[in-house]
C-alpha cells in the first residue's frame, strides 16, 4: 500500500471518529431535551439525525430511532411513533434488545383486566423510586453506592453521582431521594464514609451536585417529597432521643422548620395540596394500625382516613385526590379520597397483594415492589474438629416458608428465637422449642422492631423499637406473656442496632446509629456507658457483627477499611484497649452480615467469608494458626449462630428479591394526575 493510500485511510478514520463523537453529542442533546420534556420538536430532530447519519454505529442509531418514536407518542402522534418502531424492527433487526422494545410498543404486552393493564417492569433488590413521567428509575448502584438511574424505555443505566471508591473501600452511599416535579433533579440523602449525612441535589444529567444542608446532629434526614414550585422539600428526620419527625426545608434559605408530631410516624408523608402542612401516616391510638392525618405546621392533627385496619399514603393523583393503600378488605387494596370534600373513600383496585408503592406517575401509573425472594432460617450440624457436616442444612419452619430471619439461640441452647414476616401486618416473634419441637408466636407491638436477641437470663426477648406511647429504645418482651418493659432508653444507647450481651449479663455492647462514634459497653446494673473503640478515619464499623466470647474476655467485631481495600475480623478486650485483626480479607472477598459466632471454648471463631452472596464457613483459631474452611457452603448465607452444644448451627439463607410492577389505567379518568 502506498504512503498516499495510508494517509487517505488515516484521514478517513479520523473523520469517522469525529463524526461518531458528534453523533453521540447530538444524541445526548436530544436525550436532555427529552428527559426535561422541553422543546420536544428539537429532540425529535436530533434523534432523527442520529438515526439517519449513524448507520455505521447501529446500536446508537437504533436507540435514537426508538426514542424518536417515544417522543412522537408523548405528543400524541401515534402514526409517526409506530412508523419509527416498525423501522427499528425492519432496519435494525440485528439490534435484538431494541427490536424487543419496539415490538412491545407496537403490540403492548401485559395482563389486561377490565381495561386495567398490569405489567412487570424488572427485577429489583433494594431501594428504588420512579420519576414523575414514569421513564426513569432511581436506585443505588450496588458496586459503589452511587445514585444510578435506569431508562425504562431503552434499558440504559448510568450513575449520576461520582463516588470513585468501591463498597470495600468506602461505605459512603446514597440513602434515598425524591425527584423534582419536572423530573430534572433529585434531592437526596448522602452518607459519607464516616457515617455523617447530608441533603444534596443533583441534576439527572449527572452534573456536579450541590450541598443543601447537613443533617441535624449528624443523624438521618431523608427527603420524601418536593413541592410543585420547587422551593420546598419535606424531610423525614431521625434525631437523637426523639421519634421519627418531619420538617420542611426551604431550598432558598436552607432553613428547616420542624413539624411537631403528637403521634408516631409509621409510614409515608407528603406535602399537603392546596393547604399548609402535610398529610402523614400516623399510628392509631391503640398502636395496632395506622391512619392518615393532615398535620399543620403547629402540629394540629385532623383525621382524614380512619379505619380499624391499617391505611398508608401512596400519593396524590389528578385533582389532588389522595391515593392510599389499606388492609380493610384483607389483602392490600388501593383506595382514593378527596381531602377537600372529605367524601367516603372509594376502592379503585382490590387484592393487589403484598406490595410496597415506589411511585405514582403523572399519567396515573402506580409502580410498586412485589416480593419474590425466599429467605429462611436453616439448621445444620457440624463437627468442628473436622469441619465436616453431620447434618445438612434444612429449613426450620415449614408453615411460613420464605419469610423468616434473625435467628438467635437462648442462653441454655434449648430454644431458637427468630422473626417471621407476614404478608400483611407487623413482624412476629417466633420461638422454637427444640425438645418439644413446637413453635410459639408472640405478637410484636413495637414499631421498627427487628433483629431480636435473648435477654441474658433467657426469660425475655430483647429488641429495639418504639412503643405506641412514643418511647424508643431497647425493650424486654416477656417470652411467655408478651408483657413489655423499657430496659435502655434511646437517650442512653443512641442506637436501634441490636448489639450483644456479655454471657454473664453484666455488660451490653453496641454502637450508636452514628457508628463512627465507636463501640461502647453499658454496665447493665449502673446504666453507665464506656467507649471501647473509636474507628480511625477511613474505617467503617457499620456492619452489625458484634460477638462477645463465651469466657467473657473478648469482643469480636467487623471493620471495613482494615486493611485498605479489605475488611477484618477484629478483637478487643471487653475492658477496652488496642484492637487487633485476627483475620483479614481483600475485595472481592468480604464478611457476610452476622458473620461471626464463637466456639463454646472461646478458642476459635466461626466466620462467613467469601465473594458477595457466595460465602463459606471458616473456623478461625485464636492462637493465630491458619483458618480452616469447612464443608458448609450455602448461597446467600448470613446471620450465623452456633448453639452452645458446639455443633448445631442456625443461619439465614436466600435473597429478599422483588419485582417492580406497574399498574396502568386503574384510576377513574378524573383521578389521573
Amino acid at each position: 500500500m502506498t504512503m498516499r493510500a495510508c494517509l487517505l485511510i488515516s484521514v478517513w478514520l479520523l473523520a469517522l471518529a469525529a463524526q461518531q463523537g458528534n453523533l453521540r453529542q447530538t444524541y445526548e442533546q436530544a436525550r436532555m431535551l427529552d428527559e426535561k420534556n422541553t422543546d420536544l420538536a428539537e429532540a425529535i430532530r436530533h434523534y432523527g439525525q442520529v438515526a439517519t447519519e449513524g448507520r455505521g454505529e447501529r446500536p446508537l442509531a437504533a436507540r435514537a430511532l426508538y426514542q424518536k418514536g417515544i417522543v412522537h407518542a408523548r405528543l400524541g402522534q401515534k402514526q409517526e411513533a409506530a412508523r419509527c418502531w416498525r423501522q427499528v424492527t425492519t432496519e435494525f433487526s440485528d439490534q435484538l434488545e431494541m427490536v424487543r422494545l419496539a415490538r412491545n410498543k407496537l403490540n403492548p404486552a401485559g395482563t389486561k383486566l377490565n381495561g386495567v393493564a398490569l405489567r412487570r417492569v424488572l427485577d429489583a433488590e433494594g431501594y428504588a423510586r420512579v420519576s414523575p413521567n414514569g421513564r426513569l428509575l432511581l436506585f443505588v448502584d450496588s458496586d459503589s453506592g452511587n445514585i444510578a438511574v435506569r431508562d425504562l424505555t431503552t434499558g440504559e443505566q448510568r450513575n449520576i453521582t461520582h463516588k470513585k471508591e468501591s463498597w470495600a473501600q468506602s461505605k459512603a452511599q446514597f440513602l434515598g431521594g425524591v425527584f423534582s416535579a419536572n423530573g430534572g433533579e433529585v434531592a437526596y440523602q448522602w452518607m459519607d464514609a464516616d457515617g455523617n449525612c447530608s441533603i444534596r441535589i443533583v441534576r439527572i444529567e449527572g452534573a456536579a451536585d450541590r450541598l443543601v444542608t447537613r443533617c441535624p446532629a449528624g443523624r438521618f434526614c431523608q427527603p420524601v417529597d418536593w413541592s410543585e414550585d420547587g422551593r420546598t422539600l419535606l424531610v423525614e428526620l431521625t434525631v437523637e432521643d426523639s421519634n421519627p419527625g418531619l420538617a420542611t426545608l426551604d431550598l432558598r434559605s436552607a432553613q428547616m422548620a420542624r413539624i411537631p408530631l403528637r403521634r408516631l410516624l409509621v409510614g409515608p408523608a407528603l406535602l399537603a395540596r392546596n393547604e399548609v402542612g402535610v398529610v402523614a401516616t400516623l399510628v392509631q391510638d391503640d398502636g395496632a394500625g395506622s391512619d392518615i392525618f393532615h398535620v399543620g405546621m403547629d402540629g394540629t392533627e385532623t383525621p382524614l382516613v380512619t379505619h380499624p385496619a391499617s391505611d398508608s399514603i401512596v400519593g396524590f393523583a389528578r385533582a389532588n385526590q389522595l391515593l392510599f393503600s389499606s388492609t380493610r378488605l384483607g389483602a392490600t387494596s388501593i383506595w382514593t379520597f378527596d381531602p377537600a370534600r372529605r367524601n367516603a373513600p372509594l376502592v379503585v383496585k382490590q387484592e393487589l397483594g403484598s406490595v410496597e408503592p415506589i411511585g405514582l406517575t403523572r399519567g396515573g401509573s402506580l409502580f410498586y415492589y412485589s416480593p419474590t425472594g425466599l429467605v429462611d432460617v436453616f439448621l445444620a450440624e457440624i463437627d468442628l474438629s473436622t469441619g465436616v457436616l453431620t447434618s445438612p442444612p434444612t429449613p426450620l419452619m415449614q408453615r411460613t416458608n420464605g419469610r423468616n430471619i434473625y435467628p438467635n439461640w437462648s442462653p441454655d441452647g434449648g430454644r431458637l428465637l427468630f422473626l417471621s414476616l407476614p404478608t400483611v401486618g407487623a413482624p412476629t416473634f417466633v420461638i422454637y422449642d427444640r425438645g418439644a419441637k413446637q413453635f410459639h408466636e408472640i405478637a410484636n407491638v413495637l414499631v421498627g422492631a427487628q433483629r431480636p436477641l435473648w435477654s441474658p437470663d433467657g426469660g425475655s426477648i430483647f429488641v429495639a423499637g418504639t412503643d405506641s406511647g412514643g418511647r424508643k429504645g431497647h425493650f424486654l418482651v416477656d417470652s411467655s406473656s408478651g408483657a413489655m418493659t423499657l430496659k435502655f432508653p434511646f437517650s442512653l444507647t443512641e442506637s436501634f442496632l441490636e448489639g450483644a450481651w456479655s454471657p454473664d449479663g453484666k455488660y451490653f455492647f453496641n454502637r450508636p446509629n452514628q457508628w463512627s462514634d465507636g463501640i461502647y459497653r453499658i454496665d447493665a446494673g449502673a446504666n453507665e456507658k464506656k467507649v471501647l473503640y473509636v474507628p480511625p478515619a477511613g474505617v467503617s464499623i457499620g456492619l452489625e457483627n458484634l460477638t462477645p466470647s463465651p469466657d467473657g474476655r473478648w469482643l469480636a467485631f467487623h471493620a471495613t477499611g482494615v486493611p485498605r481495600g479489605g475488611s477484618s475480623l477484629m478483637l478487643i478486650s471487653i475492658e477496652g484497649g488496642e484492637a487487633r485483626p485476627l483475620l483479614s480479607v481483600k475485595d472481592p472477598e468480604r464478611f457476610a452480615f452476622g458473620a461471626f459466632s464463637w466456639a463454646p471454648d472461646s478458642k476459635s471463631i466461626l466466620a462467613l467469608r467469601g465473594p458477595h452472596r457466595k460465602p463459606a464457613l471458616w473456623i478461625v483459631p485464636m492462637d493465630g494458626s491458619p483458618p480452616r474452611r469447612t464443608a458448609l457452603d450455602h448461597p446467600e448465607m448470613r446471620m450465623l449462630r452456633l448453639n452452645r452444644d458446639g455443633k448445631t448451627l442456625s443461619f439465614v439463607a436466600g435473597a429478599r428479591w422483588a419485582e417492580i410492577w406497574a399498574l396502568d389505567n386503574f384510576l377513574p379518568e378524573t383521578d389521573k394526575r
